[in-house]
């Protein structure tokens, strides 16, 4: 496990990159009309308590993208992946989130609160794409919990994302 003061500088870069991030990330939740009217707040849990309904496509890309980090979850646990291969998951990773956005079919409500999900991993792919390794891992990071978060948050029979 890293040294206290060595996380502390990381999530301190990774505080510090969060306007860069938010101003350089991928916008796919933007791409098609339907996602237009996504700044009113919903929760990430349905009103009810219960989880969000998802759709085949939904859940099929969902998995590609947990798929795609899953083999490289040890090196990234402990800070032995390349700067390449953060670049090559984050762009396989844009590329099947733009390709299940623009075909996925979601209630308005779970459409909602899953841009949330789409937002947190667009911010995590911005910091993967960065240039300092610590960021890097931190994007990472950021990106499997947004996964966990999804799996918590919908109905995703079977779902595993990395731990």
């Amino acid at each position: 496990m890293p040294a206290p003061s060595k996380i502390r500088r990381t999530l301190f870069a990774a505080a510090m990159a969060l306007p860069l991030a938010l101003s350089s990330a991928p916008t796919f939740a933007s791409d098609h009309d339907e996602h237009k009217e996504h700044s009113v707040a919903v929760s990430l849990r349905a009103p009810d308590g219960s989880k969000w309904p998802t759709d085949a496509t939904l859940r099929q890309g969902m998995s590609t993208i947990a798929g795609t980090l899953q083999p490289h979850w040890q090196a990234i646990q402990k800070h032995g992946l390349p700067h390449e291969t953060y670049l090559t998951i984050a762009g396989r990773i844009e590329g099947e989130i733009a390709n299940t956005v623009s075909r996925c079919q979601l209630p308005k409500d779970a459409d909602h609160a899953f841009h949330q999900i789409l937002g947190d991993m667009n911010y995590a792919l911005g910091l993967m794409r960065g240039a300092k390794p610590d960021l890097q891992r931190a994007g990472a990071l950021a990106l499997a919990q947004a996964l966990r978060n999804y799996g918590d948050n919908f109905e995703h029979p079977g779902w595993r994302a990395p731990r």
